[in-house]
Order: structure tokens, then sequence, then C-alpha cells
């Protein structure tokens, strides 16, 4: 999916599973992949960035801002003001970053998100399939195997999906002695 970002096919790819199937462990692999292949990263997680409006895309865009200063502050807006005007400007924002270069957001439990910034990304998969951008974002389904968020099913609707499923202790323990080695 990088390379086919790269190419101007952009996409965007769901990893879901409930609680303990490894899904930020896999969003962590699939960044680090990318960023060997040479893209962009920008990596984000939804619980950590708070209810305001348009804190996940803002905590994204100061990552933009970091990685690509070329951008100015200008470009990427901040959040006061018509909900509207600061998504459609956030949307152009990303894609614009994405013109010359490969671009990866990585965004860990997206289903945390502010409802403003799962508008932003819900537009931004919209828009993705003409792009060099790779949208990532994990989900945690409940044990039904359903989500409530209604940002979250319209983003399952724009995403390939890998449903992961949970890991045993053992797996997990493995994978802890791996981690402390």
């Amino acid at each position: 999916r990088v390379y086919r970002a790269g190419n101007r096919h952009g996409s965007c790819v769901m990893l879901e599973g409930a609680g303990g199937s490894g899904r930020s462990r896999a969003l962590e692999a699939c960044v680090l992949e990318a960023k060997q292949l040479g893209a962009l990263t920008l990596s984000v997680g939804a619980k950590t960035t708070g209810a305001r409006p348009f804190a996940l895309a803002q905590a994204c865009a100061v990552q933009l801002r970091e990685s690509v200063p070329e951008l100015g502050s200008a470009a990427v807006p901040e959040s006061a003001g018509d909900r509207n005007a600061v998504q459609s400007a956030l949307v152009r924002c990303f894609l614009e970053a994405a013109h010359n270069r490969t671009l990866v957001l990585a965004i860990d439990d997206v289903d945390r998100a502010d409802a403003a910034s799962g508008a932003w990304l819900a537009t931004l998969a919209d828009r993705v399939r003409h792009h060099r951008l790779l949208v990532l974002f994990t989900v945690e389904r409940d044990v039904r195997g359903s989500s409530v968020d209604p940002v979250v099913e319209v983003l399952a609707e724009r995403s390939a999906r890998v449903t992961l499923d949970a890991l045993s202790r053992q797996q997990n323990a493995d994978i802890l002695a791996f981690m402390l080695q």
C-alpha cells in the first residue's frame, strides 16, 4: 500500500480487533515499514489528544508542520473558526503535503477521536484515492464485533479492513520477553 500511495493510489486501512489483539503493535510495524520505504509518517494516538474540536487533527498538523517546514505555519490552520472552513483547510493542507511525497498518517484508537477530527478523517478518506496518502488507523471492536461510533462506520466503509484476533497470554508474554531482551 505504501508503494501504491507513492504512485498516487492512496488508500485507507483499518486495523480492527478486540482489546489485546495487537492493533497498536501492528500499526507501529506499518509505520516502521513505511519509514524504511521513505514515506513521511505522522503517528498520533487519539486517546492522548483530548476531546476539544479538531484535537486529533491539530496533533497531526503540528507533526506535519515540524516535518515539512516549507509548508509554513499559514498552511496548517488553527482549530478556531468555522468548523467547515477549518475542516476544508486541514484536508487541503494534508493533500498538498502529499503532493510531492508519500505521506502515511497513522492514527491509533480512532474510535476515541473527537467528532470534528473524525469528520476531517472521513473527508480525507474520501479524497485519498488519487494522492500520495495512506491513512492507517486502529479501532477497538467490542465482543460483538461492532462499533457504535458513526464516524468509525463511515471510515470503515472507505477502508480496507484487517481484523486481528486477540493474542493469547502466551503470545503476549512472548512479545514482552522479546521487547525486554
